[in-house]
Order: C-alpha cells, then structure tokens, then sequence
C-alpha cells in the first residue's frame, strides 16, 4: 500500500522563512566581524618611497620633494628626496630607497594621495648648465603602521596603475610637479 503524505503549503513557508532569517543572520555576523575589524584605525609616521629612474637622470645639485595630501585639503610636512641618504641626484636606471619619519602620527584613511615636486635649476657653480630634466619610470609609496613590516601599507604603486605601470612622469623645467591619488 502506498502512502502519500500532504504538506501544508503553510510549513513549507515557516521553514523558508526560518531558513531565510538564519541566512540573515549568518551575513549579519560575517559583516560585522568583517566591518568590525576594518574600522581600528591605521596610524603611522613613517612613509618608504622607492623610485626607479629612467633614461635621464636627476642630476646631482639638483632636487625632488614629497609632501602628502591629506582629505580636509593639508599636506604633511615636506620631505627632501635626494638628501636622505646624500645621494648626489639619481643616476639613469637607478633605484631609490629611503624611509622617512614625521614627527605627528597620521590616519591612513585621511591620505588623499601625495605631490612630488622636481627642483632642476641651473646649479650656479656649473656655467653651461641648463634647467635638468628627470625621467621617474616607477615609484612606490607606502606608510609604515605599526602592523606592516618594513615593506609598508601601499599608498601608491606606479605598477598597479594602468596609464603609468611602464613610465610615471618627465620632469621639466614646465613640468615640475605631480600630484598621485592614493589606490
């Protein structure tokens, strides 16, 4: 003899219903730990540039500055590239490295970004000097948090950004500045 069992179109709801409400609130959960985590604060007060020259270099006497731009429109204090470690400018195909501190801690969160600025002036004891030019083929920005290591949290890495990954920028006596938004 065959049985046949009636479910009441009212159960089956129950249990969607039931199984709806947990899957609520397993997401809830997910997204709170998740959400929870991401909201502590990354400070720092230190930032590690690295750059890579290309085919000109910057010439000794000459000088590059980094400043961050931070959201409510400030900057940071105004790093000077090429006195840390002396390096007598930036050879062609040289790579730059140098860790710098500020002396206030900074959120990461308030970095829009940051400015490089190009001094190429004619040095004064060089008569036959002209403005230098300078070919930066890549740079890395990174703050170094508490949590990071060495290597840092990425504030700007010219090899993640589609229209600068095999060359940044020329810096000439008309081009002297460029502002990079954080990624």
């Amino acid at each position: 003899m065959k049985q046949s069992f009636l479910v009441q179109p009212s159960s089956i709801f129950n249990h969607l219903n039931l199984l709806q409400n947990m899957k609520t609130f397993v997401f809830l959960v997910i997204l709170t730990c998740t959400l929870g985590s991401q909201t502590q604060a990354q400070t720092f007060n230190r930032i590690r540039v690295v750059i890579t020259t290309g085919g000109d270099d910057l010439r000794g006497g000459n000088h590059a500055f980094l400043f961050l731009n931070f959201n409510n429109n400030t900057i940071s204090p105004v790093v000077c590239l090429t006195t840390a470690p002396s390096t007598g400018g930036f050879s062609n195909g040289s790579i730059y490295s140098a860790t710098f501190a500020f002396e206030d801690e900074m959120e990461l969160s308030d970095v829009k970004g940051f400015t490089i600025r190009h001094q190429g002036n004619p040095r004064s004891d060089h008569p036959f000097d002209t403005y230098d030019n300078w070919d930066m083929e890549a740079i890395r920005v990174s703050a170094i948090t508490a949590d990071s290591g060495v290597r840092g949290v990425n504030i700007y890495n010219s090899r993640n950004d589609r229209s600068r990954w095999t060359f940044v920028e020329r810096f000439t006596g008309e081009n002297t500045t460029l502002e990079l938004l954080k990624q």
